[in-house]
């Protein structure tokens, strides 16, 4: 049986405008289909196992009984998935109002001019013009490569073909009666359920997990082994990922959200290999501008969760740990070669191997589904002991489950099976996880005599064997082969273990090359990693490129100042930026001539007195001849212009403070395990809840799995965990940190991103921002947001405000949300 055939069936089995109009949805359905697999497909084939829909659709939402419908385009209404709260799309983006916003009410007004029969057509007619693009782009009958594109372009390019719905094609429900989920959730994870069948009746949760990362992360010294550390984690967890992707689909995987990732589509890119189809993917990151933040910071967590077959568990957990081990050896051998290109010594390798293969300990937990049975009717018996085996797991005193298990009968759509358990399953998977992380691996130290690395002081530094004054000779000469002192402190004073290299040189050792291929933009911003003194410096450069422009003395100063620098760092030998290495520096270095727009592109340590001191230039910069002298010519026209600097009434050296943020968001985990899920009254649709026949047949249904309570008693139990609240989680997080955290660090705060994924965050910035990037974060996080011109800006007077549950908007992530 093809996969990839069930999984574009799957996909295309609830058209994304059946919303607005649901009847005969199965005949274009079936126009569809035959459109991307180019041959007839018949109505058995299309409803002929309806496993995935009725799992997805039993993951996803409550059970309603027959009789109870919405019509969304009578009665248009969105909740979100997280808060519960009603937002409204129009013309101009999504808002966080009631369904009876006037622009809301406008915006589906303007689609309702016309007949619904006009309204359906053009609609066909977009989803159709979009599909034939993807066959044109595709040789052959590769179905592979068309269900990719559906995967991670039908939602995207249909939203921006705009005809008829714009936005709210994002936002389509799948059910009119819970509208907090997309049809996109809904059959993203059907197609993914159909993938797993087609190799028997059994799934599985598969939990992966890379680590140590706090320890890995926490050893470094300079800004940017502390990115690269992070990057490293991403880039392992995201190779598992593509790996296990490229079997059974990206959609496979529930937890992150891979559409929209950066990194995510480069690293499938690579997977794919050059004989694929795959430029595509490049073309949706062909924006540099774009590309370039998002690409760069490491936004894929180290633990994700995914849907497999069960037979082939395992073997898939075994692969996916064995690719994330070869990705970690790729990037350690291509460090070891660029250092040793030049060859150095023989033997300054010793111990490598053994130092590279101990550093991560990579973890899997397997959780099976029970059986999906082919009758789904049959199976209420099954749903129900397979709750109480995991209630009594989970040592629970009631599971969100038991009373859907419980409440169907002969009027419900689908009877209980598989997707019923999926809370419940999924916190087991988390037990399961949590019970293996007590167990440790350990590997058994096989050291040397050679000094202990300075930076992580547990490992032995790389080099001979022998004196330690050997040792020190190999890493001086190795920093002066390097012609680099950002990167290595001279004579010898810094001497690095295998995992520690590998973090200070990957990104000029192989992994920028690797980026390079996927998208352009310039490797200054990595190679250059500022320094600490050069972030604390930004306010001060900024306030020195303006008074440079206006005052002739100072100009004339700093390009002494300049002139000196350059002879003391041996005319640029030790790698002068091209452009500033913060961002923020960029707008204004362009905007100076060519004599003195190198002046702000200098270190920040250039333009404090102390750094020239004799006892700093020796350890810092090495014990050349005439260094001090060059030193003190340095401290004299820094002097200079200290002294120019303060008759114009500026200050004449950068602040002193550096700030560090370390950002946490709150209770993320339990977002996830669907803790704190809204009520279901949040979700439901009014109609829902004011209709009074509507009502009725709720009631009589849901009493049955909650005798003795009353409707209003059932809806205040929080909504039931499903993929799509963990989607919607997933992609908040990856627009904060591919977007939203970069602007407030970089952009407002005028400092640089160290890392950002998951919910944490590390950023450096001067001091005197901290406390608003401070507040701009927490505002983009909880979703204390507002619009202004359609643009969403933090709302800062809402900081003091109870968010005991964000509201996480979506944004554009293709075009960026702020």
């Amino acid at each position: 049986m093809d996969i990839w055939r069930q999984k574009i069936l799957a996909y295309l089995h609830d058209p994304a405008f059946k919303t607005w109009y649901w009847k005969n949805h199965e005949t274009y359905a079936r126009e569809l289909a035959e459109l991307v697999l180019g041959k007839e497909v018949s109505e058995e084939e299309l409803r002929g196992d309806r496993r995935p829909d009725y799992v997805a659709s039993a993951a996803e939402r409550v059970n309603f009984p027959w009789g109870l419908r919405v019509f969304f385009a009578s009665e248009p209404g969105l909740r979100h998935v997280l808060s519960g709260r009603p937002f409204a799309v129009d013309e101009h983006g999504i808002e966080d109002v009631g369904a009876d916003k006037e622009g809301w009410k406008t915006f589906i007004a303007a689609i309702k001019e016309e007949s619904r029969d006009s309204v359906l057509k053009r609609a066909v007619q977009a989803c159709k013009q979009q599909i034939q693009g993807y066959r044109d782009e595709v040789p052959g009958a590769d179905n592979r490569a068309i269900f990719l594109r559906l995967w991670r372009r039908l939602a995207r390019d249909l939203e921006g073909h705009s005809d008829p719905f714009g936005l709210l094609w994002r936002f389509m429900p799948a059910d009119t009666r819970i509208p907090d989920h997309s049809i996109w959730d809904h059959v993203r994870l059907a197609s993914a359920i159909a993938g797993c069948l087609t190799h028997g009746d059994r799934m599985a949760f598969l939990l992966f997990k890379v680590g140590p990362v706090q320890s890995f992360i926490s050893e470094s010294r300079k800004a940017r082994d502390l990115w690269a550390a992070s990057y490293i984690i991403s880039v392992l967890s995201g190779t598992a990922m593509a790996a296990i992707a490229e079997d059974l689909g990206p959609d496979t995987i529930l937890y992150p959200d891979l559409i929209g990732c950066a990194e995510a589509d480069w690293l499938l890119y690579e997977r794919l290999g050059e004989d694929k189809d795959r430029d595509w993917l490049k073309k949706l990151w062909s924006d540099e501008k774009k590309a370039a933040w998002p690409l760069t910071t490491a936004s894929l967590p180290a633990v994700f969760v995914a849907l497999v077959p069960s037979e082939s568990a395992t073997d898939l957990a075994v692969s996916a740990v064995k690719e994330a081990r070869d990705a970690w050896n790729k990037l350690a051998r291509g460090v070891r070669n660029w250092l040793n290109d030049p060859p150095c010594q023989s033997g300054w390798d010793q111990g490598w191997d053994n130092q590279i293969e101990g550093v991560f300990d990579i973890k899997y937990a397997i959780l099976p589904w029970p059986e999906t049975p082919t009758l789904l009717r049959e199976g209420r018996n099954g749903v129900l002991d397979t709750l109480a085996a995991l209630k009594a797991r989970l040592q629970a005193e009631e599971l969100p489950e038991e009373i859907w298990g419980e409440s169907y009968g002969k009027q419900s759509t689908t009877g209980p099976n598989a997707g019923n358990l999926y809370g419940s399953m999924h916190e087991a998977l988390r037990q399961r996880e949590r019970s293996r992380g007590l167990v440790r691996r350990f590997d058994q130290h096989r050291g040397d005599s050679r000094e202990k690395c300075t930076l992580c002081g547990r490992r032995e530094a790389m080099g001979p064997v022998g004196s330690r004054r050997r040792l020190r000779r190999f890493w001086s000469e190795l920093q002066k082969r390097q012609g680099n002192r950002v990167v290595l402190k001279p004579d010898g004073a810094e001497r690095l273990c295998a995992p520690c290299a590998v973090k200070r040189f990957v990104w000029q050792a192989g992994l920028e090359n690797r980026l390079a291929e996927f998208v352009r933009f310039d490797p200054e911003h990595i190679r250059h990693f500022p320094s600490t003194a050069t972030i604390t410096a930004v306010p001060f450069l900024q306030l020195l490129a303006k008074t440079i422009t206006s005052n002739e003395r100072v100009r004339k100063v700093a390009k002494e100042h300049l002139n000196a620098v350059k002879i003391f760092m041996k005319n640029g030998s030790c790698g002068f930026p091209r452009r500033p290495a913060v961002a923020c520096l960029c707008p204004v270095h362009d905007k100076l001539d060519s004599e003195v727009r190198d002046i702000i592109s200098l270190d920040g340590e250039f333009f404090l007195p102390e750094r020239f001191e004799p006892e700093t230039v020796r350890l810092e910069y090495g014990k050349e001849k005439d260094l001090e002298e060059k030193a003190g010519a340095c401290a004299n026209s820094l002097g200079a212009l200290q002294e120019a600097l303060y008759e114009s009434k500026r200050p004449g050296r950068p602040p002193s403070y550096l700030s560090i943020v370390n950002f946490d968001g709150d209770h993320v985990g339990q977002w996830v395990s669907g803790r704190l899920a809204p009520d279901l009254k949040e979700v439901l649709h009014p109609q829902v809840l004011e209709n009074e026949e509507y009502r009725q047949l709720l009631q009589e249904q849901l009493q049955k799995g909650a005798p003795g309570k009353s409707l209003e008693q059932i809806l205040e139990r929080r909504r039931p965990n499903c993929p799509a609240l963990q989607a919607a989680i997933s992609r908040a997080l990856r627009d904060f940190s591919q977007y939203a955290a970069r602007e407030a660090v970089e952009g407002h705060g005028m400092g640089r991103l160290i890392y950002a994924g998951g919910d944490e965050l590390l950023a450096f910035t001067p001091g005197a921002t901290a406390l608003s990037v401070a507040h701009r974060l927490r505002a983009y996080h909880s979703g204390a947001m507002e619009r202004k011109d359609g643009v969403w800006t933090p709302d800062l007077t809402r900081l003091d405000e109870p968010l005991e549950r964000p509201l996480l908007l979506p944004n554009d992530t293709e075009a960026g949300p702020l």
